[in-house]
């Protein structure tokens, strides 16, 4: 019994270790120090942290599970926390998991599979992994089951961290069709089931009593996971970090490692690491979303927001579990001293941190920080318009409104016209919301082939001009993305997301855009955003350039460095204005080309620009006829459209003006 205490000693204070590793994952706890010391913790070392939790839950199932009662007792006690944890998100992050969970289907998949917040995505895994691999050895199938978790495993790996080389193939389908159902890889089925079946094996088989040198066995396995690591994530593989082949050797060493350890504790303090380990992987996120939103200076630091997150949660879990462990009366002194130290320091410093300048952790498609209109919501308006239009024939009335992909926070809230004709309407139209990407739909886009990169596709010089950017960009931001890193990339998607890094770095924060604005004008106006088009689609068009205009588009960028983003700011002037031809000009004028070079610079621009004014041109007519048709259909729409598609003889006014509509521009 002692033995099994000591064991159990070493097990319990991993479980805690491992959940405060789940939040050096979700805060980045590194990164504020570089990319190499945050992916190595975020990416790497941390993910043994859930592996060890499912490990542990099937070892200690294993020995209770043909107990009469015992597991639908286990379940039931874990679905109280979900439903519990799940209602406590739900009000508290209404909001966020609204925009999550934009359809029935999907709140119900997430419910089912993945959490309807993020971190919950654990606890319907528990149910599911435990529902499954109870089943098997009630029929004593332990072969099958792990043939089962081989299997599952293998498709959890191509759709996580090896999904890089089945972009392509016929696996990427297969992948895709288990995610339609299942949301993605990263759940009960794949992820659960095998390090499940683990602790199964480990203790049917007694592993821990015939494996004594577990710490060789450990180091081996470590290495081996460093490289594997290393290999994927230097190749831009993984499209995320959950799942390495290595995994399922080197966690079981780890926990047999533990089981044999001799390290002894205090009964009480064996307990409270146990119980406070779900706590604290439960609530970290909720008080991520808390200390963002009221003290968002202290997310700016990843170090320092970890150690806040770490801090008030162990600080709460404790105070929730502390009486259901032995001798509270005796410790509870000694044991809240401890814990008012770790609360003080979390106070000090968050106090210290409020005066920093904040740096944003939600970051746009194209790396800016995501603007916060909320926090302009109570300021006079700046009494801009825009190029505004009303289009009316009789009691057909819609309002047309030109946006660009730049903007500054004191440009809103716009005048009343504009913010009247968006609460008077029934919804708000767009071509795409390009802040709201599914990451492996996008990831899928943006990639080359595996084995592919831009060097195939582009010449040489492209390709320095290209590398001539990375390496500015790692000095200007002091991070780890150096061109082999982003090779693999469509090199039509690295060139148009280099101009939006230049801008940016070198200026403050240009992502108050109008569109943007439009979008959080009608969440807050509770009005259906009805989107015009696929936005992968979009995505698609662009990142699949022919290779001429990928390499003419390059190439280009040899003409834009930090004095061009002044341009940025002459744009976003023409835009208050309101004048769409000046404003269109603009756009067309962001490079400075050094005399004796406007030649080449004319030939590069017009391969470029023929190509993006054929999307444009069938983008024209599509959106032309759409918003014929709401008219026609008596639709009080709000439509919000990038400017390009307003001017021009194709454009969106001259249809329809030939179309009889009265067009009023709104001044």
């Amino acid at each position: 019994m002692e033995n099994t205490k000591k064991t159990y000693d070493s097990i319990n204070i991993m479980r805690l270790a491992c959940a405060i590793l789940v939040i050096t994952i979700h805060t980045s706890a590194l990164f504020s120090l570089g990319e190499v010391p945050g992916a190595t913790l975020s990416f790497v070392i941390a993910r043994i942290a859930v592996p060890f939790f499912f490990i542990t839950t099937g070892y200690f199932i294993y020995e209770k599970y043909s107990k009469e009662g015992y597991l639908i007792k286990y379940l039931k006690r874990i679905l109280i926390y979900y439903l519990g944890f799940s209602l406590a998100y739900g009000v508290i992050l209404f909001n966020f998991i609204k925009q999550r969970n934009n359809s029935i289907e999907l709140i119900v998949k997430d419910i089912l599979f993945d959490g309807i917040s993020p971190s919950l995505w654990y606890l319907p895994a528990l149910i599911l992994s435990i529902a499954v691999v109870a089943l098997f050895l009630r029929k004593n199938w332990v072969k099958s089951l792990i043939i089962l978790s081989i299997i599952v495993y293998a498709i959890g790996l191509l759709g996580d961290t090896y999904y890089g080389f089945i972009l392509g193939t016929p696996f990427e389908k297969i992948v895709s069709a288990y995610n339609s159902v299942f949301v993605r890889t990263r759940n009960g089925l794949c992820f659960g089931v095998p390090f499940i079946t683990l602790g199964v094996i480990i203790n049917k088989y007694k592993l821990n009593e015939k494996i004594k040198k577990a710490a060789v066995f450990i180091l081996l396995s470590a290495v081996i996971f460093g490289v594997e690591a290393y290999l994927l994530i230097t190749n831009n593989i993984p499209i995320d970090h959950n799942m390495y082949v290595s995994l399922i050797i080197l966690v079981p060493f780890i926990f047999i490692g533990l089981l044999n350890s001799k390290l002894s504790i205090s009964e009480r303090k064996s307990k409270l690491f146990r119980d406070m380990s779900l706590w604290v992987y439960c609530i970290h996120e909720l008080l991520m979303v808390i200390i963002a939103t009221m003290f968002p200076k202290v997310a700016g630091n990843s170090i320092i927001y970890f150690i806040v997150i770490a801090g008030i949660a162990v600080t709460i879990s404790y105070f929730v579990v502390r009486k259901k462990s032995p001798d509270y009366q005796i410790y509870k002194k000694k044991e809240a001293f401890a814990i008012f130290t770790i609360l003080a320091c979390v106070v000090i410093l968050i106090a210290a941190n409020s005066s920093r300048p904040s740096a944003s952790t939600q970051r746009t498609l194209t790396g800016g920080e995501m603007p916060a209109f909320s926090k302009i919501d109570d300021k006079a308006s700046a009494d801009i318009i825009g190029p505004m239009w009303k289009i009316s024939n009789g009691d057909e009335v819609i309002y047309l409104y030109g946006t660009i992909e730049y903007g500054t926070k004191d440009m809103y809230p716009l005048n009343s016209k504009v913010e009247d004709a968006i609460k008077q309407s029934e919804g708000v139209v767009i071509n795409a919301d390009l802040d709201k990407v599914d990451a492996q739909k996008l990831y899928s886009i943006a990639i080359l082939k595996s084995g592919d990169n831009i060097e195939k596709h582009v010449s040489g010089e492209a390709v320095e001009a290209y590398k001539e950017k990375t390496k500015l960009f790692e000095q200007m931001t002091k991070s780890n993305q150096p061109y082999d890193k982003l090779k693999n990339n469509k090199p039509q998607i690295l060139a148009v997301n280099s101009i939006d890094s230049f801008i940016n770095i070198y200026k403050e924060n240009l992502n108050y855009s109008p569109n943007r604005y439009v979008i959080y004008s009608a969440s807050q106006n509770k009005l259906p955003l009805i989107e015009l088009t696929d936005k992968y689609k979009l995505i698609e068009e662009v990142g699949n350039a022919p290779d001429e205009v990928a390499d003419a588009s390059l190439k280009l960028l040899k003409y834009y460095s930090d004095k061009n983003v002044d341009k940025t700011l002459v744009l976003i002037d023409a835009w208050k204005k309101g004048d769409i031809e000046d404003i269109n000009n603009k756009l067309n004028d962001k490079y400075i080309v050094p005399a004796g070079e406007e030649e080449i610079y004319k030939k590069l621009n017009d391969i470029v620009s023929k190509f993006q004014n054929s999307i444009d041109s069938k983008y024209k007519k599509e959106y032309s006829e759409k918003i014929d048709g709401y008219l026609k259909d008596k639709k009080k729409y709000f439509v919000a459209l990038p400017t390009k598609y307003f001017s021009g003889e194709d454009g969106i006014l001259k249809y329809l003006q030939s179309k009889g509509y009265t067009i009023e521009q709104v001044k």
